[in-house]
């Protein structure tokens, strides 16, 4: 039978909305959107012999991140017409002031590639980070003001005031995958290592993730397991 699935307050992350709805007109679904959100209809979903699956443009933000940190890193596997919002991030990171309504995953990398250029970055729409796997808009700010640097909340926004670098030290992800990518993101430009308690919280979406670091990497990062 049919299902009315009401958004309040408006559709958030839009794109991604838009990539269930693909994946689900795919397999034959049937939904429909309204004023108030979506209509699901009962359909007969159809198998399929292959299914496209692109690259993880959020986890690519990580090491795009460290490029323009001044690492060098080669990524393949990415799709240019993929409705994933991450892959602005590059486009949003040469910014000095961004909206990450619709890309909140990425907010804490553009934070740190902020801090290495000089002046004031604003990034907008972070007060929604509230309720993501932690307190993600003041773990930002704890996270970037912890390793030397200077930051904090404006209205729905958060400000970094860069110095183009950073002085390094211990931050605590708070159990954060995001946050902890972003503190490796940081050791790029830190003058002393940085020490990441419980940086096995990565597991959530990338527990390869300290392994491609070892090969990446020659020093500079830390971690407690």
């Amino acid at each position: 039978r049919e299902c009315a699935v009401k958004v309040k307050n408006g559709c958030v992350s839009r794109r991604y909305a838009d990539m269930t709805l693909e994946f689900v007109r795919l397999f034959g679904g049937s939904i429909d959107e309204t004023e108030t959100g979506f209509l699901t209809h009962p359909s007969h979903y159809t198998p399929r012999e292959a299914v496209p699956v692109t690259g993880d443009m959020s986890y690519a933000a990580v090491f795009e991140a460290m490029n323009l940190l001044g690492g060098e890193v080669e990524m393949d596997g990415a799709d240019e017409n993929t409705l994933q919002p991450d892959k602005d991030f590059t486009l949003l990171a040469q910014k000095r002031d961004c909206d990450i309504s619709d890309c909140p995953d990425i907010a804490p990398l553009l934070a740190v590639v902020a801090c290495a250029r000089e002046g004031r970055t604003v990034i907008r729409g972070t007060g929604r980070l509230k309720t993501k796997e932690s307190d993600r808009e003041n773990g930002v700010i704890r996270l970037i003001n912890d390793l030397g640097g200077s930051a904090e909340a404006g209205e729905d926004c958060v400000i970094v005031n860069g110095t183009g670098r950073l002085r390094g030290g211990i931050c605590d992800p708070q159990n954060d995958h995001r946050l902890c990518f972003a503190a490796a993101a940081a050791a790029l430009i830190c003058e002393q290592p940085v020490t990441v308690p419980g940086a096995e919280c990565v597991d959530k979406s990338a527990p390869q993730f300290w392994n491609d670091m070892k090969m990446l990497l020659k020093g500079g990062i830390q971690w407690i397991l």
